[in-house]
Order: C-alpha cells, then structure tokens, then sequence
C-alpha cells in the first residue's frame, strides 16, 4: 500500500483497505478471516473488478496467472481463504503431484510474484480508474481487496521529509493539519486491516523496492541454432544476465519467468504492456566446439541500438561455465553499474533539466556525475536534488545511500581545508542505515554504510560491511574500489591494490579519486615516473590532494620548479593545510607509514606540516 505513495501524491486517488471511507462495509482483521460477512453488493463488486481484470488487455498475464488469480479470489469470496496455501495452489492450479515440496519446487513462489507484477502494471495503466483494486500481498497468496475514495481536496503529497538531525518522520509544513490527519487516520486503518504492514519500509519495498520510476529492462530469451549445446548456453546466458542484472537497484529488471513465458516479445508491444525502456537481445552461434555470442541493449520505443558486445569461447566442459558466468557480468556491468551504458545513454538528457524538474531516480545519476568529478560547486546542487528525493520518495534506498555517501565525499575531500563545511559523519551514517532498513539487498547501502564508518574509526565495521555487499553484488565496482583503496590506506597493500585493480578492470570510468592509491604505491615503491604517470591520470581540480601528490613526487624527481609550484597550488587552495593536513589524514585512517611519507615527500617539496606525526612503535 505503502508503495504506491506516487498515486496518492500525484492526486489520483487514496484507496483505503475495505473500510466505510470507501464503498465498503468495515470489518476487523483477525487470524483466518474469511469473506463471508461480506454482503452479496460487495462480493459482486469484486467479482466485476476481477472479470474487468481478466478481460482487460492491459493485463499482461500469462493463462496460468490468470488461472491463479480466479482461484484464489474465488477462494476467498467463498470463505476458503484458509485453504490458500502453497501445496494446494501447486497441486489444484498449477497440476503438480501429491509429492510436491515448495522447497524443492518454487513454481507457487515464481507464479505468484508475476501475477503481483501484471497486477501492479495493470493498475498504473488500463486499471488506474478502476473502483475496485485487487492486491496478493508480499507474503501471502491470499488476496486484498481495496476500493477507490474520492480525491483529496488538500496539497495531494504525503511529504513527511527526514529530518537529518534526528531521524524521525515529521509532517511536512506545507500539508495542511486537516490533510495529515486524514493521512494518519488511514495509516491506521490499514495498519488494522492489514497489520502485517506494521513493518510497513521493509514490507513496501518487498512489494516493489520503491515508487520511483527507475529504468525497466527485459531480457529476451537469446536465440540460438538448433543443437543441444548453443540452445543451453543461450539459455544460461539469459538466466545468468537476468540474475547479474537484478543485482544492481537502480534500475527494474523483469524475471526469467516473465522472460519465457508465452506473451509477445515485440519491442514496441513489450513497451506499451510493461513499460519497458530497454531490452536485452542476444544471440549464440555454435560450429565444432566454439561459440560467439553477440548481445546488445536496445532502447524499447524506438529500436534504437544503445550498445553491443561479442564475447567468443569454448564449449568444453571446462571452460563453458565459466564463460558463461564472465559474459553475464559483464553484460551486466556494463549496461547497470554508475558510468556505464545506461548513464552515458541518459545524462545528456538529464543533464539538460533544470535540477527543480528532476526526478529522484534522475538526482542519483546526477550525483553519480557529481561524485565521479568531484567539483565542489555541484555540491549544493546535488545535496537539495537528493533531500527533495527523499521528502517525495521516502522508500526510495538508492537515494538515502546516495546522499550519504554525499556526505561522506564532503568531509573527505574537505579536509584539510579553510572550506566552511558541516561535520556530516553521523548523518552520513544514519542515511545508510536508513537504506540499509529499507532495501537490506542493496549492495548500495552497504557501500554508503562502508564509507561512513570509515571516518568514525570503525575501520572493522566498515570492512564488514564492505564484505557483505560485495556478497550482494560482485559487480558493484565502487564498492570494490572503494574497499580496496580503504585496505590500502590501513596498510593492507596487496590486498587492496588486487581488488583496486580489479575494479579498473571491471569499471575503467571509475572516479580518478581511487588513481592516489595507485600513485601513493608506485611513490612508497620508488617508481616515481609511474607515480607521475598515475597522478597526471587525475582531473580533479577542487581536490588539493592531487597537488599533494605532485608537490612529493616532483620533489621526489629533483623537478623543483614542478615541485614548487604544486606546493603554491596547495596553499592557494587551502591555506591552513600545513596546520590541519596530518590532523586530516588521521580523521580519514591513513596508515601512519603514509602520513610519514607524505610529510617527509612535502617538506622535500619546500611544504613543512606543522603538526608531527605519531612515531609507531
């Protein structure tokens, strides 16, 4: 219910579950309830909405869905609702035998969460005006029947913004008192009707991770000649991208069971059922024993190709598997991760908007944009972009871990400074606990709650947290950079540079900020042309730890007039940084074996830092 907050806000309509607001009788939920106190007007009612569904092309659901749908509002309007369970549902809809085990068989599970899918785009399109809704929960295969109300006449959003100091919901100051009192007291009608919604962030996001419209993709199922070989592999492939491609929450991919099941795959009509902006189509070629796959993204409206790669291997036991898997991710990687094709094909576009117009899943690839370049007058733009997402899209994880990690950049890259800057720690960490509650499957939050222990000095949590994202979601390469120059800066050099490199590899537009580690390696190794090599890589203009590193390694190659004029640089930019530098480096975990190299690469530069850094023991 929850999740649909953008009908609500957009002034459509608020449809309260079976209560007198609406045309409905009110009733109490209690265990086992049935639907047999309902009066025979409202049962039709019902009934109407279903045949109004089934008859309606605006809903994409196969025949099986829609056999399940009529069972199991059939069964609840005849005051079976207790017999709706998994077993009877596979054995009486789906024809599976009396041997069938849930555990091992997840038809009921997979069939049910297309069903919830069709319904949720049946009502944003052809069932929008409908008078009655039909919901099956996240969790139950048992049915809810809502009803429409009249439109509100008050300011329609529900704008209950975060308020960063203490992290609790507070009405809006523009919602008039009338309207977030009706707004509370349907809160708590549904919280009576449906009380499994009393952990109604997690349970909304189940239902569908976030009102905001991210990018929807479907994969068609990759073609293939007629051997046995090529037709697996197409099919692992199909699967494997699905499964890589959900991976990432910023944007809404459709399952294996939408992929294969009987409903046109036409580009134009996929777009007009389901929404889709882009399609995954991909095909695989056999002869003796080797395989070339070409596999392309296409924008859905148009048919316009966006991006293609040809991957080739062998067929052999051996090597199959594992070239599966390498040409899922990076498909996968390639179309989904910050940077790649999907953000190349949009920000020219949203770039373009006054940032007033954005939506919240377009101010996260702003910031994305902001983040990899680190310009600091973007700062405020991205941070009211980001605040405003979450006062609209208050289940919306992506933008709590964007903004958090906002701020964790902020105090980053601010230190050492005279910039007037807000110490952001605390609520950077309270942000990307926020996404974390709200979407525990993000590897996002996990990166935004990695970032912000950082400089809180929980270097164990924010590792711990590293590893259970990169779990979530291997090809999460911010995450992996990320982790690794952090490993680097606590002294863990191999690890973190393997990981490092593995993230370029992966993602080469990742932001120049990861390319000082890669620097500060090659300066505390004596390589000082591959430190310069790495440094003059970096095109970050408002970060003076790029005119750090130039100032030591010049110093370093006797180049004193290079040397010299990056010191000049760092005091132009930051005129207590000799004061503040060390004090700086240590709020931000660097290994005290950097700070000596730093303090000892600068005074060769002509820079001394005041404060003497800790001798270890």
């Amino acid at each position: 219910m929850f999740a649909r907050q953008a009908d609500f806000r957009h002034g459509t309509r608020y449809r309260p579950v079976l209560r007198s607001f609406g045309v409905f009788p009110a009733f109490s939920a209690t265990p086992g309830l049935t639907m047999s106190n309902l009066n025979e007007g409202t049962q039709e009612q019902i009934r109407n909405a279903l045949a109004r569904i089934l008859s309606s092309e605006g809903f994409s659901a196969s025949a099986r869905n829609r056999r399940l749908l009529e069972y199991v509002v059939g069964e609840t309007l005849a005051g079976r609702s207790d017999r709706i369970k998994a077993y009877t549902l596979a054995t009486v809809v789906f024809e599976r035998g009396p041997d069938f085990d849930p555990q091992l068989d997840p038809v009921v599970r997979l069939e049910a969460s297309r069903l919830r899918k069709a319904l949720e785009h049946y009502y944003l399109t052809a069932g929008k005006d409908d008078p009655v809704r039909i919901d099956i929960p996240k969790g139950s295969y048992i049915p809810v029947f809502e009803a429409a109300a009249v439109p509100l006449a008050a300011e329609p959003a529900p704008a209950m913004p975060r308020d960063r100091r203490g992290w609790g919901w507070q009405p809006s100051s523009r919602m008039p008192a009338m309207a977030a009192a009706v707004i509370a007291a349907l809160v708590v009608a549904v919280l009576i009707v449906r009380p499994e919604l009393a952990g109604w962030r997690s349970t909304a996001l189940q239902e569908s991770g976030t009102p905001e419209r991210r990018p929807a993709i479907f994969v068609l199922p990759f073609e293939s000649g007629a051997d046995a070989s090529g037709s697996n592999l197409a099919y692992g492939l199909t699967v494997g991208v699905i499964s890589d491609l959900a991976r990432f929450k910023n944007i809404l991919v459709y399952g294996a069971e939408t992929t294969y099941d009987d409903r046109s795959h036409a580009p134009a009509e996929l777009n007009k059922t389901l929404g889709i902006d882009y399609i995954v189509a991909g095909k695989v070629d056999t002869a003796g024993e080797r395989f070339r796959s070409i596999i392309s993204l296409i924008e859905a409206k148009s048919g316009r190709y966006v991006w293609s790669v040809r991957s080739d291997g062998s067929l052999s036991a051996s090597e199959i598997f594992h070239r599966q898997e390498e040409i899922a991710g990076l498909v996968a990687r390639s179309i989904a991760q910050p940077y790649g094709v999907l953000f190349n094909d949009q920000i020219k576009e949203i770039k373009a908007k006054p940032p007033e117009h954005l939506t919240s899943y377009e101010c996260v690839v702003v910031t994305e944009l902001y983040r990899r370049e680190q310009t600091v007058g973007d700062f405020p733009i991205a941070h009211a972009c980001l605040a405003r997402a979450l006062r609209d899209d208050p289940f919306y994880s992506q933008a709590y871990s964007t903004l958090s990690l906002l701020y964790s950049d902020e105090y980053r890259i601010a230190f050492g400074t005279d910039r007037t800057r807000q110490d952001n720690r605390l609520p950077a960490l309270g942000l990307a606990q926020e996404a974390m509650k709200i979407d525990p499957n993000s590897s996002n939050a996990f990166l935004a709650l990695h970032a912000a222990y950082w400089p809180l000095n929980k270097t164990a949590e924010s590792f711990a947290a590293a590893e259970q994202g990169l779990a979530l979601n291997p090809n999460n390469t911010q995450l992996r950079a990320g982790y690794g120059a952090r490993l680097c800066l606590h002294g863990e050099w191999d690890r973190g540079l393997a990981m490092l490199h593995e993230a370029f590899a992966m993602n080469p537009a990742l932001s120049d900020a990861y390319r000082y580690i890669l620097s500060l390696d090659h300066y505390r190794s004596g390589d000082y042309d591959g430190a310069l090599l790495e440094v003059s890589q970096i095109n970050l203009p408002d970060d003076v730890f790029t005119q750090v590193l130039l100032a030591m390694v010049n110093g370093a190659l006797n180049d004193r007039s290079a040397a010299q004029q990056a010191v000049q640089r760092i005091q132009a930019m930051a005129p207590d940084f000799s004061a503040r530098a060390i004090e700086g480096f240590r709020a931000n975990n660097f290994d005290e074996e950097i700070i000596d190299d730093i303090v000892q690469g600068l005074a060769r530069a002509g820079l001394e830092l005041r404060s003497p850094p800790i001798t270890t023991q």
